[in-house]
This record gives structure tokens, sequence and C-alpha cells, in this order.
């Protein structure tokens, strides 16, 4: 499926399952899963390289389809098909009753999973820093990076939707936080010493929220592809 477009969603591997009517129980057991798949993408992404390249490499183990992440400019089209799974490997990863939600989209999944580390780090920071910092600072960062997430999410929303003109500005809006969040974060962690601890965590920080900017910066100009009408044929 590609879930840029609302219209396959009715024509896809997603649909044509019947009635679903799930209780409390299936949901939560549905949510849990979510969550494991949440997990095993941050494995994947600290395991990671780094390189160029490492969040398409992320996908293709996460068997998302390439048009998740479709890049124009980053492949040449007879590379592609190693991005995409097959039919059968799909239909083994998904149950036949089992729906297909927001959670599971791989923009979402990015979303959540990298601003979670940065959320429950940046509470560790906190725990074991002994250096002073002042509690507007503290406030400020996680204001914006609060603020940063809700965008993206609502981005997401909107791009699942195929809303793409509401997708863009969500997403600009999470753009613009995130540069909030790369300069508030010099308040907290000024760069004086870069052999110190405090340097490697900004670093780390910064690694996570420049991977950020790239998913949407990718799916800004693939929204206004959609727009156009210029986007390829699917593969």
């Amino acid at each position: 499926m590609n879930p840029y477009n609302s219209e396959n969603q009715n024509d896809g591997e997603w649909d044509d399952r019947g009635e679903v009517a799930w209780s409390e129980g299936d949901w939560n057991r549905y949510l849990t899963h979510c969550k494991i798949e949440l997990s095993n993408f941050l494995k994947l992404y600290e395991s990671s390289s780094r390189e160029s390249g490492h969040l398409d490499e992320i996908a293709r183990q996460m068997g998302w389809d390439v048009s998740d992440w479709y890049n124009k400019e980053g492949f040449a089209e007879d590379e592609l098909t190693e991005f995409l799974p097959s039919l059968e490997d799909t239909e083994e990863d998904f149950e036949n009753c089992e729906p297909y939600t927001l959670h599971r989209h791989p923009v979402y999944i990015v979303s959540k999973g990298l601003f979670l580390w940065l959320r429950n780090s940046f509470e560790s920071f906190l725990k074991d820093s002994c250096q002073q910092i002042s509690a507007q600072a503290t406030w400020n960062y996680a204001s914006v990076l609060q603020n940063a997430e809700h965008q993206a999410i609502m981005g997401t929303q909107a791009l699942d939707m195929a809303d793409y003109s509401l997708a863009i500005c969500h997403f600009k809006r999470a753009l613009a936080a995130i540069n909030l969040c790369m300069s508030t974060l010099v308040e907290i962690l000024p760069q004086k010493n870069s052999a110190s601890d405090n340097a490697k965590y900004r670093d780390e920080i910064n690694a996570r929220l420049f991977d950020l900017r790239e998913v949407y910066l990718r799916i800004i100009g693939e929204c206004r592809c959609f727009e156009n009408g210029d986007f390829p044929d699917p593969f």
C-alpha cells in the first residue's frame, strides 16, 4: 500500500478483509504489537551506520515500501526493486483480520521513535547532570520539542488522508520547530568543550533532529509532486 494515496487504501492489501469488530482487548494487543514495531525501528536506528542512505536501509529492513521513503534523486530505477517486499511477505507480516491504522504508518513510527528517544534521553540528562540549567531554558526546549512532534503527527495524519497541502503546512511547522530545538539546545549544552560528554550528547540529539528534518523535507517534496500530478507511476 502506498500510504500517501487514500484511494489506494480502498483497493490495497490493507482492506477488503470484511467487517472488523474488535474488542478493547483486541485493540490493546494491537497497540502492544505497534509498540514492539516502534522498538524494532529504534533498535535498527541505534545499530545503523548513520552514513548517507541509512534511513533508506532501515526502511528496507522494516519492510516498508519504497514509496514510503521515495527520493527521486536517491536511487536509479533498477536499484529500487530490492526495497519492494513481495505480496507474500506483506501478508505474512499482517494478520488477515488486522486493520491498517496510523500507528503503522512509517512516518509515524519514525517520528514517534526519534522523538521518544529525544524526550527520554533529555529526562535522563536532567537527572544525571551536575551542571546548573535554568528552568526557563529547560521549559523552552521541552516545549519546542513537543510542538515539533505534534506538528509531525498532524502532518502524518493529513498525509494519510491525502490532504497534501495541509500535510505540507504541518511538516513545514515541524521543520521550524526542529530549528528552534537546535537553537534552544545551545543554551542547555553550549559548545565549549567538544570532547565533553555534553558535547557527545548534543551531537546525538542533532543527528536525530537532522534525520527528522531529512524525512520531512522528502515528504514535502513528494506532496508537491502529488499536488502537481507529476509523481512517477508506482513501480
